[in-house]
């Protein structure tokens, strides 16, 4: 679930920053070219993220949803996971492969389907960066 309300809230907030977008260069009578409107709508979704969960994931391996269902991102030995083992790897490696015409997209339903392999209930994501997402309720019992 947590996945689920980071994708709001990041889409939520990308969304905003392509309407100002939109709005600076309409009264300032630019219009992007169709190149640059494609790479405006690609830096604004990891733009979003970054300013939604940047500072969380750096001191404390969450984004607002993981925050607000209680899970963290760790490394495989329990430690803190880092920003760049989280964001560079888990995230923004992720989604450079993701966008690659028909091989990203199947990559992504593998990456999420792993979950299901094992008893670990690791994405594909989470095994490239040697990662973890822990519930924070068990480990408070």
């Amino acid at each position: 679930m947590a996945v689920v309300a980071d994708a709001i809230l990041v889409s939520a907030l990308a969304f905003g920053l392509l309407a100002g977008v939109a709005v600076l260069t309409s009264r300032v009578k630019i219009s992007p070219s169709d190149d640059q409107a494609i790479l405006l709508l690609a830096i604004a979704g990891p733009v979003a993220f970054l300013l939604l969960n940047g500072l969380l994931l750096a001191i404390r391996g969450q984004t607002v949803g993981k925050l607000l269902f209680r899970t963290r991102i760790v490394r495989s030995d329990g430690e803190r996971a880092g920003f760049i083992r989280i964001y560079g790897v888990r995230y923004l490696l992720m989604q450079m492969i993701y966008v690659i015409p028909v091989a990203g997209g199947i990559f992504a339903l593998i990456d999420a389907l792993l979950i299901f392999a094992g008893n670990e209930q690791r994405c594909l994501h989470d095994r490239i960066a040697g990662t973890y997402v822990v519930d924070l309720n068990r480990l408070d019992t």
